[in-house]
C-alpha cells in the first residue's frame, strides 16, 4: 500500500471520528465562511470535509445549493496536500484546473484559493476553500486572515474531537468501573472522593455515601493508619503517584489486605484537575504468596539436603534461570544466570555432547530428559550430576524446557566403588576359584555359585543342594568334626573359620577352607550364614613341603660344618647349630636370649682390638655383609680360631625385617697355609729370606716414596759373591746351597732391622736400606765386606775363603724403574768385582768404571727395544744323524738380532747384556713362541722330527717362566709339543736343581723331550743323572774341539758316551769342524753331530722349505730320541 493510501485511511478515520458528516449546519462554522467571503471579497467560500468518494460541504456560500463534489474533480484535493495556502489565480491558464469540469461548466470557475484543515495530530481533515468565476489574486492581508480563519476552523473540528472523546471516555471510565474487578475511585484535588465504584464499597464494606469524601478511612485497620495515611497526603500534596499496600476491616469482620494507587490528572497545560485511583483485593495473592515462599523456603532447603536445583531455559532467549541450588551446584553466586551456551560450558566435552543431543531431542519431540553426567564447577571440581527435564508447550510448540540438576557425586562414586568392589570380588572369586555360599538356616535352603560346584566335583543340574547332601561330600574323617562345629556355631557366637576335606564323585579327595559369617537375630540365634569356600589342597601340600624343607633346612645347619647364629632385630640371640657351639664354646640353650656380643666376641688378627659386631651393622645397612676382615674370635674357654664371617638380614614373604643369621668358619688351618703360601711366594726357599720379586715390590713402593720426599735418603746394595762357583764345583750342589744358607744369615745380621734383604738368584743378594744416607750406607755394606773377609767356609777337611763385591747406589727421583736401578747396582758391583772383588763400589754419574760398563747398558736398552718391535730372528743349524735310525729333520734353533741397517748380529754380541740385565727370560720366551708359530704354519709335520731350542738359566729358575711355556706347548698341541726339545745348560740345573726337575717333569707329561746342554763342564756332571728325567746330552764343546789330538778328552767322551748309553740317552757332540772329529765322535758312538762341518746357520724358514722339499736328503735328518 503507498504512503497516500495510508495518508488518506488515516484522515478518513480522523473525519469519521469528528462525527460531522451529512450533519446539520453549525453556527460556529457558517461564520467562518462567511467571514472569509467577505474579508477575501470572493463570493464563493466553503470548509469541505473529505469523505471515502467526496468533499462534503459543512458550510457553504454562493454555491447555489450544492452540498459536495467529487473527490476527483474538487479543487480540495489539490490544496489538502500542499504546504500552506494554495492559489490559482486564473483556472482555465493552470494545468492542473484547466479541463476541470467546473471550470469549462457551471459554476465556470476561474478563481481558487485553499488551505487544509489540520487536527491536534496533524491529520488533515479537509479545507476551507474560496472561489470566483473571474480571475483574481489575494493580497497579502487577506492570505494571512484566510490562514487564522482556517487555524479557527481547525480548532473547532480539533474541539468537537476532544469532546466526543471525552464523552467517550467518560462512558468508558464508567463501564470498565462497573465491570472492574478493582475497586475504583477518583478525588477532587484535596483528596476527598469524589466517585467510587461498587468493586470499591463492597471491599470497605461502606455505601457509596459512606465511601464518599473521607468516610472511606474509617475502615482502614488501625495499625496501617498513620504510616498509610501519611504516604497519602503526601502523594497528594507533592501530586505524585502513590502505591501503598495496606490492610482494611470489613463491617463483616475480615481483614482485607489491599494495594492502593492514587495517581494524579493534569490538563494539557499541566494543571491538576483531580486525583484517580483504584484499590486492589490482594488478600488471597498476599496468603498464597505466603504459602508459596514458604513452599519455596521447604523446596530450597530440601533442595539443599538432597543436592537438587531447578533450572529452566527460554528457548526464544536462549536464556537460563538458574535456581539457588544450582548455582550451589555449579560453584557459582546464587545470582548467577547464565546463557545456554555459558551453562553448556560447564560440562565435560563428553557430557556436553550429550545433554546438547539430549536437549535437542527434547525440543524437537517433546521427550523427556535424564541423564548422569560429569560437570566441572567454577572451583575447578568435577562432579557428577543428574539432569533431568521436560519441555513446556504452548499452542503444541514448545517454548520452554524447565527441569532438575541434583549432586549426585557422592552416590555415583560409592556405585562406582560399589562396583569396582564387586568387580575385584567376582575377579577375585573367579581367578582366586573362590566359591560363594548362603544357607537359610530356618528354611533350610542353600544357595551356591557356580565355582561351589567346580570346588566339589559337581554338576549344577545333577544336584539338590541340602545341608544332609553336603555332609555326605565331606570326607569321612572330618564328618564328625564338621557336624560337632556347626552344631557349636548354631549354639554359640562368632563366625566360622575352619577346613576340611571332601570327597569328589571321581574319588579325588580336595582340601577346602571355609569361613562365614553369621546372622543371627535379638536372641543369638542363626539366621542365615553367608561364606566363601576355596580350595587349599596345594597349600596343605606346600605346608607338607614346607615342613620338609624345615626339617631338611634344620638337619642341614646341625650337620654342615659353617657356624650359624640367628638373631632377632634387638640382637638377641635365636639359635646356634652345632658348629656355633663347639666354636663359640656355648650351647644352644644357655646363648638363647643373650646378646650376641656376650657370645660371639671377635678381635682383630694382626692388632688384638676388638671388632665390630657384623648383626649389628647388617641391621643398621638392612643388607648383607661380607666381613671381608682377618678376624679371630674369643671361645668361652679362651679358645682362640681364624674366622671368616657374613652376616645377611632375614625377611619375611612380604619384606619385613624379622632378623639377622650370622655365618662363620673356622680358617685357622687356611689361614697357616696361606700365610705359608704368602711366605713362599715372597721369600726364598733356600735362603728363607725375601726373594726377588717380593724385593723388586719393595723397591717400587721406595721410589714411588720419592715423588713426595726428593732428598736422598735410601741406598740399594746389589751383592754377587766372589768365588762361589769354585765351592759349588768342588763340592757340589748340596754344599753349595749350605754356604748360601750360612752367607744370609751372616747378612742378616749384619743390616738393620728395618732394611730388606733379597736372594736375587743364584750367587746374588740386593739389599733396600731404607732412611740411610749414602755415607751411612757405606758404612753398612763396608762392614758386610769386612765380615766376609773374615768368613771362612769348612766343608770337611776343606775350608774356603768366600768374599762380596757391592753395587752401591743411591735412591733418589732421577730413576724411571727399578729396571733401571737394578741395572746400574749391578754394573757397580761389575766394577767392584773388577777392582778387585770384596769391595765396595758406589754409582757415580761421571765414574770412567760406569762409563766403561755404559755399552752393557745400551745393549739392554736396545734389547728391550727390539723385542717390543719384533726386530729378532730365527736360524736354525741341522743336527746330523751317525746312525741309521733317523727319520724326519731335527735342528738347533738359533737366534740373531737384525740392526736398523739390516745387519745380522749374532748372540754373543747381546746374549751377556740380555743374562746380566736379566732380558734372557724375555728372549727364552720370544723364541718358544715364534718357534711354535713355525710349526704350527707348517702343512705337516710328518717330514720334521724336533727343533732344538736354548733356555738360558734366568728362564730355568723362573717359575713364571714355566707356567707361560707350559701354557703355550698346552695351547700348541701334543703333535707340535712332539717336534720340540729344549736344551737347558748343566750350569743353569746346578742352580736350580729343584726347579728343573720340576720343570721336565711338567714337560715328559707334555712329550716335550728335554736335553742337557755343555754337559761335562761341571765338576759333579754325572750325579745330576740320577736325579733329572732328561732326554738327551750335548756334550760340550771343548770336549770336541781338539778330540783327535787330546787323549784325555776322548777318553772324557767315551766316558759321556757309555753313561748315557746306560741311563738310556741319545748324545749329541757340538763344534764337530773337521772330518777327522766327525769319524772319531762317530767310532765312540755319538748320535749326533753338529757343526760348521756339516751345515751353517740359515734363516729357519729357508731351512724347512728346502729340507722339506728334498726327501732323498734322509742322512741328514735327525733319529728318533727315545
Amino acid at each position: 500500500m503507498s504512503s497516500m493510501s495510508v495518508n488518506e485511511n488515516a484522515r478518513m478515520a480522523a473525519v469519521l471520528g469528528l462525527d460531522l458528516l451529512d450533519t446539520e449546519p453549525d453556527a460556529e462554522f457558517d461564520s467562518i465562511v462567511q467571514a472569509a467571503s467577505a474579508l477575501c471579497d470572493m463570493p464563493m467560500c466553503l470548509i469541505a470535509l473529505l469523505d471515502e468518494h467526496r468533499y462534503w460541504f459543512k458550510a457553504a456560500i454562493g454555491m447555489s445549493g450544492m452540498t459536495e463534489v467529487a473527490k476527483e474533480i474538487s479543487f480540495c484535493k489539490l490544496s489538502i496536500d500542499c504546504q500552506g495556502l494554495l492559489q490559482i489565480p486564473d483556472c482555465t491558464q493552470d494545468v492542473r484546473s484547466a479541463d476541470n469540469p467546473l471550470v469549462l461548466g457551471a459554476p465556470g470557475l476561474r478563481f481558487y484559493a485553499g488551505i487544509a484543515l489540520s487536527l491536534s495530530d496533524g491529520t488533515r481533515v479537509g479545507t476551507l476553500c474560496i472561489l470566483d468565476t473571474k480571475p483574481g489574486a489575494l493580497s497579502d492581508m487577506q492570505k494571512q486572515v484566510l490562514t487564522h480563519l482556517a487555524q479557527a476552523a481547525s480548532y473547532a473540528l480539533e474541539s468537537r474531537r476532544v469532546a466526543l472523546t471525552q464523552i467517550a471516555s467518560e462512558s468508558t471510565f464508567r463501564t470498565l468501573c462497573a465491570v472492574s474487578p478493582l475497586g475504583i475511585f477518583s478525588t477532587d484535588i484535596h483528596g476527598f472522593c469524589t466517585y467510587t465504584n461498587e468493586r470499591f464499597q463492597a471491599l470497605f464494606g461502606l455505601s457509596e455515601h459512606e465511601s464518599l469524601g473521607s468516610g472511606w478511612r474509617q475502615a482502614v485497620h488501625p495499625d496501617d493508619r498513620n504510616q498509610g495515611f501519611a504516604a497519602w497526603d503526601s502523594g497528594i500534596g507533592s501530586r505524585v503517584e502513590v502505591v501503598r499496600d495496606f490492610r482494611v476491616c470489613h463491617m463483616d469482620g475480615r481483614v482485607l489486605t489491599v494495594t492502593g494507587t492514587l495517581r494524579p490528572v493534569f490538563t494539557a497545560d499541566n494543571k491538576l484537575i483531580s486525583f484517580v485511583g483504584s484499590v486492589e483485593d490482594i488478600t488471597e495473592r498476599r496468603n498464597h504468596q505466603a504459602q508459596m515462599e514458604r513452599s519455596l523456603t521447604f523446596m530450597r532447603q530440601t533442595g539443599a539436603l538432597a543436592g537438587v536445583g531447578g533450572w529452566e531455559l527460554n528457548l526464544s532467549t536462549s536464556q537460563a534461570f538458574w535456581s539457588d541450588q544450582t548455582c550451589i551446584i555449579h560453584g557459582v553466586d546464587t545470582e548467577y544466570q547464565p546463557d545456554i551456551q555459558a551453562g553448556l560450558d560447564f560440562f565435560l566435552p563428553e557430557a556436553r555432547d550429550i545433554l546438547v543431543n539430549a536437549l535437542q531431542a527434547l525440543t524437537a519431540d517433546g521427550d523427556t530428559l535424564d541423564e548422569e553426567l560429569r560437570l566441572r564447577r567454577a572451583d575447578g571440581r568435577i562432579i557428577w550430576v543428574r539432569v533431568r527435564g521436560e519441555a513446556v508447550l504452548r499452542e503444541g510448540e514448545v517454548v520452554r524446557l524447565r527441569g532438575a540438576i541434583q549432586d549426585i557425586d557422592n552416590e555415583v562414586r560409592q556405585r562406582i566403588a560399589l562396583k569396582n568392589a564387586h568387580d575385584r570380588i567376582s575377579i577375585a572369586t573367579q581367578s582366586g576359584d573362590i566359591g560363594v555360599w548362603e544357607w537359610d538356616v530356618e528354611s533350610g535352603h542353600i544357595d551356591w555359585t557356580p565355582q561351589m560346584y567346580k570346588l566339589y566335583g559337581v554338576e549344577p543340574d545333577a544336584t539338590s543342594l541340602s545341608l544332609d547332601w553336603w555332609s555326605q561330600l565331606i570326607h569321612p574323617d572330618d564328618q564328625q568334626v564338621a557336624e560337632i562345629m556347626l552344631s557349636g556355631l548354631m549354639e554359640g557366637e562368632g563366625d566360622l573359620d575352619t577346613e576340611f576335606r571332601v570327597v569328589r564323585p571321581d574319588g579325588s579327595v580336595r582340601h577346602l577352607r571355609s569361613c562365614a559369617h553369621i546372622r543371627r537375630d535379638v536372641n543369638g540365634r542363626a539366621l542365615t550364614l553367608l561364606g566363601v569356600n576355596w580350595d587349599v589342597t596345594s597349600l596343605r601340600q606346600l605346608s607338607m613341603e614346607l615342613a620338609e624343607q624345615h626339617e631338611l633346612l634344620h638337619v642341614t645347619l646341625q650337620s654342615i660344618e659353617d657356624a650359624v647364629i640367628t638373631a632377632d632385630t634387638a640382637g638377641l640371640i635365636v639359635w646356634l647349630n652345632p658348629a656355633a657351639e663347639l666354636l663359640t664354646g656355648w650351647g644352644c640353650g644357655d646363648a638363647l636370649g643373650k646378646p650376641l656380643e656376650d657370645i660371639y666376641k671377635v678381635c682383630d688378627e694382626q692388632s688384638g682390638l676388638p671388632l665390630k659386631n657384623p648383626v649389628t651393622e647388617c641391621l643398621v645397612r638392612d643388607q648383607p655383609l661380607n666381613c671381608g676382615r682377618d678376624a679371630v674370635l674369643l671361645a668361652r674357654d679362651g679358645s682362640r680360631f681364624g674366622i671368616e664371617e657374613s652376616a645377611a638380614p632375614i625377611r619375611d614373604s612380604q619384606g619385613q625385617l624379622f632378623g639377622v643369621v650370622l655365618i662363620f668358619r673356622d680358617v685357622t688351618e687356611q689361614r697357616r697355609l696361606r700365610a705359608e703360601m704368602n711366605f713362599r711366594a715372597t721369600h726364598d726357599e733356600l735362603t728363607q729370606i725375601f726373594n726377588r720379586s717380593e724385593f723388586e715390590s719393595r723397591l717400587r713402593k721406595t721410589l714411588n716414596s720419592l715423588r713426595d720426599n726428593t732428598e736422598p735418603c735410601h741406598a740399594l746394595m746389589f751383592i754377587d759373591l766372589d768365588e762361589f762357583k769354585l765351592v759349588n764345583d768342588a763340592c757340589g750342589h748340596p754344599v753349595g746351597d749350605h754356604l748360601l744358607r750360612q752367607i744370609a744369615g751372616l747378612l742378616g745380621q749384619t743390616l738393620r732391622a728395618e732394611d730388606t734383604l733379597a736372594r736375587l738368584g743364584g750367587d746374588e743378594f740386593g739389599v733396600i736400606l731404607n732412611n740411610c744416607s749414602v755415607t751411612h750406607a757405606q758404612q753398612i755394606a763396608q762392614q758386610i765386606c769386612h765380615r766376609m773377609d773374615d768368613f771362612r767356609f769348612a766343608h770337611g777337611i776343606r775350608r774356603f775363603r768366600v768374599g762380596a763385591s757391592i753395587g752401591l747406589v743411591p735412591l733418589n727421583d732421577r730413576w724411571a724403574s727399578p729396571a733401571s736401578i737394578m741395572q746400574a747396582a749391578d754394573t757397580s758391583c761389575y766394577a767392584a768385582k773388577e777392582a778387585g772383588r770384596n769391595r765396595v763400589h758406589l754409582w757415580l754419574e761421571s765414574d770412567q768404571n760406569m762409563r766403561n760398563r755404559r755399552g752393557d747398558m745400551q745393549w739392554a736398552a736396545r734389547l728391550e727395544q727390539s723385542l717390543d718391535e719384533n726386530r729378532f730372528e730365527l736360524y736354525a743349524q741341522k743336527l746330523v744323524s751317525l746312525t741309521d735310525d733317523c727319520v724326519g729333520l731335527s735342528a738347533e734353533v738359533l737366534i740373531r738380532l737384525s740392526s736398523e741397517g739390516g745387519r745380522v748380529i749374532l748372540p754373543g754380541a747381546f746374549l751377556p747384556a740380555a743374562e746380566r740385565f736379566h732380558l734372557a727370560t724375555r728372549i727364552d720366551r720370544w723364541v718358544l713362541q715364534k718357534s711354535i708359530q713355525t710349526l704350527a704354519e707348517l702343512p705337516s709335520l710328518k717330514d720334521v722330527r724336533r727343533l732344538w731350542i736354548n733356555l738360558s738359566g734366568q728362564s730355568v729358575g723362573d717359575r713364571e717362566f714355566h707356567r707361560d711355556a707350559i701354557e703355550m706347548l698346552t695351547q700348541a698341541g701334543s703333535e707340535i709339543c712332539e717336534c720340540i726339545c729344549l736344551e737347558i745348560t748343566e750350569t743353569a740345573v746346578v742352580i736350580n736343581i729343584n726347579d728343573a726337575a720340576d720343570f721336565i717333569l711338567s714337560l715328559r707329561a707334555l712329550n716335550v723331550k728335554t736335553a742337557l746342554d755343555d754337559f761335562g763342564a761341571g765338576a759333579s756332571s754325572f750325579s745330576y743323572l740320577r736325579n733329572l728325567p732328561v732326554d738327551a746330552l750335548k756334550i760340550d764343546g771343548q770336549f770336541i774341539g781338539n778330540l783327535v789330538e787330546n787323549p784325555l778328552n776322548a777318553a772324557a767322551v767315551r766316558c759321556f758316551v757309555d753313561v748315557a748309553e746306560v741311563v738310556g740317552l741319545r748324545t749329541v757332540a757340538e763344534y764337530v769342524q773337521t772330518p777327522e772329529a766327525l769319524a772319531y765322535v762317530k767310532e765312540l758312538g755319538v748320535d749326533f753331530a753338529q757343526g760348521f762341518l756339516m751345515h751353517e746357520p740359515e734363516p729357519i724358514g729357508q731351512l724347512l722349505r728346502r729340507s722339506l722339499g728334498a726327501q732323498s736328503e734322509s742322512n741328514e735328518v735327525g733319529g728318533a730320541l727315545v
